[in-house]
């Protein structure tokens, strides 16, 4: 019972705190801004969240991130309300990413052992990013 009240309340605060940037992007690049066809858009997971881009720190509540093209490196957590990832837990990964094009970062749980679990990136253009969201193409 208390399992799952803790697991509410988090999920309701994690919830809340990506309320505040689900509107407009997170942009994860300097100067002016630039059209959506220039940049890749990453969207997140529920579950998971980005820490760190290229080896620095960015706003890991937003739920939609502009970046330039070309390849990069996400530090990714997870927290589903019952299995979480620590900064030691941190999973690095390698993005090639494309002007124009928007990327799903997720994750699943390996089905071995003690539970662990796995990111995803799948490019999602022109497909549904989440609930009432359109991708742009």
């Amino acid at each position: 019972m208390i399992r799952s009240l803790v697991a509410a309340v988090c999920s309701a605060v994690i919830i809340s705190g990506c309320a505040c940037t689900s509107g407009r992007p997170v942009r994860l690049y300097a100067g002016a801004r630039l059209p959506p066809d220039s940049l890749a858009t990453l969207h997140m997971a529920p579950t998971v969240y980005l820490y760190r881009l290229d080896g620095r720190d960015v706003d890991w509540t937003g739920t939609r991130y502009e970046l330039l093209p070309g390849r990069h490196l996400l530090v990714l957590s997870f927290f589903d309300g019952q299995i979480r990832s620590y900064r030691g837990d941190f999973v690095q990964v390698p993005l090639d990413a494309a002007a124009g094009r928007h990327y799903l970062i997720s994750a699943g749980a390996s089905g071995r052992g003690l539970p662990e679990w796995l990111p995803s990136v799948e490019d999602i253009t022109g497909r549904q990013s989440g609930p009432g969201q359109q991708a742009d193409r």
